[in-house]
């Protein structure tokens, strides 16, 4: 099962059975008429053969546990029954507390994409802290890069945008969710199309919405944290700060001790033998570092805090490494965390905390 989707728009979700090589749908909207409600998020946490089990959100919401019958989604005459459990849950003797006390002090403004004129615009979200005439602006760029911003709750980007930050996501060229056109547009232009489509946002961000701003962060991880390593590079009098969390930062020395070499090699340059891995040769090296940031260690004049998890095998701790001894041998400021035992998403609950406290202190520090 296709266990998450951007349900802002009407879609499904698709259902695949390996075992009876069945694929079928979920439909959302007979579950929203049922609740009497809309969710924006929506993540499958559980497929039974009567029940299924939902985690939905919003932005500003937290959310909780859709159950529901399987006659609902799944066809026949939409009959069933779908209740939703909040996390909000009211205190009884059996629940002394809720699980969520979350009060969200921002809206969310959705900007929608426009490839029409000369600077692509893509979608995108804009956290809009509540009381704050001129925040301080925080660039979140997913990771993937073929991924995608969801309109799920976010505890960390919640966070931030209740300590009175715009965060802005965005969902550039390469993000799911599109089309398989616009997913393809990527490979070969990384490090170009997705940074350009970033500062097209940031623009936006700062003519239309809080057009006196003058400060401007960025905080991303893996494909994140290779834009964002690029992007305090390559503008680096726009970027005062960056976080960057397992980021990408050299392609060209990760290829070959990645557990995803065809990412490296398919990324770079567009293409990739699926049937058979060869080593790279010098020409395809030199492309995977001419698509790096690591070419623009010289020009970076932002404060810069790497995390890292030593255990992870998709971009290894030696990635995060390379770019913080050859920022520090420049004489940048630049400050690392690792996290000895936890890998590529940085998720463990000690490392979420460790890591947010100080990226919220680092944007907060003068």
């Amino acid at each position: 099962v296709w266990v998450n989707c951007w349900v802002g728009m009407e879609c499904k979700i698709v259902e695949i059975d390996v075992k009876k090589k069945k694929v079928g749908y979920v439909e959302l909207t007979r579950v929203w008429e049922k609740l009497g409600r809309k969710f924006d998020g929506c993540m499958v946490l559980r497929l039974e053969e009567d029940k299924a089990y939902l985690k939905v959100s919003e932005q500003t919401d937290p959310g909780g546990i859709v159950i529901v019958d399987r006659s609902v989604i799944s066809g026949g005459g939409g009959e069933g029954e779908a209740k939703f459990i909040s996390y909000r849950a009211t205190q009884t003797s059996t629940n002394p507390a809720p699980l969520s006390t979350f009060s969200a002090n921002f809206s969310v403004e959705q900007v929608n994409m426009n490839f029409s004129g000369t600077n692509p615009l893509p979608e995108c979200s804009v956290y809009k802290p509540h009381n704050v005439d001129n925040p301080k602006i925080i660039l979140v760029p997913h990771g993937g890069p073929h991924s995608v911003s969801p309109l799920f709750f976010s505890p960390a980007l919640a966070w931030l945008a209740n300590l009175g930050y715009c965060v802005v996501t965005c969902n550039y060229r390469g993000s799911i969710g599109f089309g398989q056109d616009y997913v393809t547009l990527l490979p070969s232009n990384v490090g170009d199309y997705d940074v350009k489509d970033c500062m097209s946002i940031l623009e936006h961000v700062k003519e239309k919405i809080y057009p006196n701003n003058e400060e401007v962060y960025i905080c991303g991880g893996s494909h994140g944290g290779f834009l964002a390593a690029h992007l305090i590079g390559q503008y680096p009098d726009y970027f005062k700060k960056g976080a960057l969390r397992n980021p990408v930062t050299n392609i060209a020395s990760m290829v070959g001790v990645s557990d995803i070499p065809d990412w490296c090699v398919y990324e770079a340059t567009g293409e990739y033998d699926f049937s058979s891995y060869e080593v790279p040769g010098p020409d395809v090296l030199k492309v995977m570092w001419d698509k790096s940031p690591m070419q623009y260690v010289e020009k970076v004049k932002a404060k810069v805090l790497l995390a890292l998890g030593d255990v992870d095998l998709r971009v290894p701790v030696s990635q995060g490494l390379e770019y913080y001894y050859a920022l520090k041998g420049k004489g940048k400021d630049v400050e690392c965390m690792r996290f000895e035992e936890d890998c590529h998403p940085l998720a463990k609950p000690d490392t979420e905390f460790s890591q947010w406290l100080r990226i919220a202190e680092l944007f907060g520090e003068e």
